[in-house]
């Protein structure tokens, strides 16, 4: 009976360690300008997560050469590579550079990403297939940055 108590109270310790290691303390979950800027959103807003809300696509977008967020940029995703038509789903960055979306999103074999703000443009020549931004971006390549 001991060793089960103490295996319950270390796997609860754990789930509370992962979650506090995964998401943010509870101070830092007001959703400010700098909210978590440049980590993975979908850690934290999926079901069940310690984030509010569920959020199919998020990240961070950067001013290109700097650590400052992007404000205003619009990020769209397209179900072609020439970025024609009317996109699948439209987001815009907010105070701090993040960006999200609570519609549901249908990736299928992959959407073309395109960045636009008032004095320039960026866009992935591949296509992704899924919304977790900062998975990638900023951790095995290149953060997200619009001129």
């Amino acid at each position: 009976m001991k060793i089960k108590r103490g295996l319950l109270i270390a796997c609860t310790l754990l789930a509370g360690m992962t979650s506090w290691i995964a998401c943010e303390t509870e101070e830092e979950n007001e959703g400010g300008a700098n909210h978590n800027v440049g980590n993975n959103c979908l850690v934290c807003h999926q079901p069940g997560g310690g984030g509010e809300g569920t959020f199919y696509a998020g990240g961070t977008v950067f001013k290109a050469g700097t650590t400052t967020g992007a404000t205003g940029a619009t990020i769209s995703l397209y179900s072609n590579p020439e970025f024609s038509g009317t996109p699948v789903v439209t987001m815009t960055s907010q105070v701090g550079g993040n960006f999200y979306t609570k519609s549901s999103i249908n990736f299928g074999t992959g959407l073309y990403v395109k960045i636009t703000s008032t004095t320039g443009s960026n866009s992935m020549s591949i296509p992704i297939t899924s919304g977790a931004c900062n998975s990638c971006h900023g951790v095995s390549t290149e953060k997200i940055t619009v001129q």
